[in-house]
């Protein structure tokens, strides 16, 4: 049983690493466009990034949660969750350029 949940957390901490990437593409997709002043493709690539980050997050849920407290071997949970929360925080900064842009 044991077994079982190890690799059902480490398939969900693959998918959050796939998620982040994602996000990642995503954050830079919208600070191009929003750069070039197409407005409209920024805020959809900032709303495909809070997504992203979102699912990112749930990937990191249980099992491997519950080891978040635990020394190294949480690390990679907390690393996950540290970081959808900033990709979170650079959503929120993008979307307010946007809302800057359109005055």
């Amino acid at each position: 049983m044991l077994f079982f949940l190890v690799v059902i957390g480490l398939f969900r901490l693959a998918a959050s690493r796939r998620d982040l990437v994602q996000a990642k593409t995503a954050m830079s997709d919208g600070r191009a466009a929003l750069a070039q002043g197409h407005v409209d493709a920024a805020l959809e690539a900032f709303g495909t990034a809070e997504h992203r980050l979102l699912s990112a997050r749930s990937g990191a849920g249980f099992p491997f949660s519950l080891l978040s407290p635990l020394p190294v071997v949480g690390s990679p949970v907390r690393a996950v969750k540290d970081t959808v929360g900033a990709g979170l925080h650079g959503v929120a900064a993008g979307r307010a350029l946007v809302r800057a842009e359109n005055g």
